[in-house]
């Protein structure tokens, strides 16, 4: 076996080693936020649903947003790996705030959102990128994710 070769062997099996690091830290972490109660999948669908209800089944004490089972989940649980809860749950606020016909014709969909993601992102400035509310609070809101809080905490106050 010539040098190179070797060296392109001890490449690959570092290159093994790596990967599995990386597979054993992702149970490490799973297993650590069971141990302590937290679950930012969950976190983030229950938002998700309680946006949901708020917007299209106001009052309604039953009902739910339908999400596809495992495959909502999974999708949410890669997007965990390249973003933090918070800006998870920001960005769920400002797709709610999004008014565009075709999203409130089909009842925002969870698919949409998570093919939307990144145009949800805050813009440099720490606003959304585009202000798509008809704000009626006093002061008027900021941006959409305080429009759409507030809008929010109005029906939770109301039922």
């Amino acid at each position: 076996m010539t040098d190179e070769q070797k060296l392109k062997a001890l490449s690959n099996q570092l290159d093994d080693v790596l990967t599995a690091i990386g597979k054993l830290q992702e149970q490490v972490v799973g297993i650590k936020r069971k141990l302590e109660g937290v679950n930012p999948v969950g976190d983030g669908l229950a938002l998700f649903n309680e946006l949901w209800c708020a917007r299209y089944a106001p009052g309604a004490k039953d009902v739910r947003y339908a999400f596809a089972v495992g495959k909502d989940s999974h999708a949410l649980k890669l997007v965990l790996k390249t973003i933090d809860i918070s800006t998870l749950k920001q960005r769920i606020i400002r797709y709610f705030g999004d008014r565009e016909d075709f999203l409130v014709k089909t009842k925002h969909p969870f698919n949409i959102f998570i093919s939307r993601i990144n145009s949800y992102a805050a813009s440099p400035g720490g606003h959304a990128a585009v202000q798509r509310f008809d704000c009626s609070h006093t002061p008027r809101c900021e941006d959409d994710v305080t429009h759409t809080f507030r809008a929010f905490q109005d029906r939770q106050a109301t039922t």
